[in-house]
């Protein structure tokens, strides 16, 4: 984790690494520091090595109205599918219930970099990458 963690409030870190973070269509819930073999065995049947979990909903958490929501997921949906990238729809959520649920999408072979810049254009502190085999891990977006 790099230091600008330092810049998000501690509960809003707790909530970041206590979150499930949901996959439907692989039957995976990914943890922040946690392997996920169902995860790593769909990267290695359809050839992907890296991924990152991104979402456009509720701007540095601030949370927005259903709607508004959906409108800038839309916009990153289209973002994806323009650069051609591979992705499942996904979720967050806090297993305490104190946050909304938050749509994502898992996209496949992302670089880190793209996947951070696409974070900072949809104002989101925070994203999820991750390689085959390898530890989920939080990196912050913002500077």
């Amino acid at each position: 984790m790099d230091n600008n963690h330092l810049k998000i409030d501690k509960s809003l870190l707790q909530a970041y690494e206590r979150a499930d973070y949901v996959v439907p269509e692989i039957g995976e819930i990914l943890h922040i520091g946690k392997l996920h073999p169902l995860l790593d065995a769909f990267l290695e049947q359809h050839l992907y090595e890296q991924w990152a979990f991104i979402s456009a909903f509720n701007p540095y958490s601030n949370v927005k109205d259903e709607q508004w929501n959906k409108e800038r997921q839309q916009e990153l949906k289209t973002l994806l599918l323009k650069e051609g990238y591979a992705f499942l729809e996904a979720y967050g959520k806090d297993p305490e219930g104190e946050w909304p649920p938050e749509d994502n999408f898992l996209v496949m072979d992302i670089s880190e970099e793209r996947a951070v810049a696409m974070g900072k254009v949809f104002k989101q502190n925070a994203i999820l990458v991750g390689k085959r085999g390898g530890a989920v891990r939080l990196v912050f977006c913002i500077e």
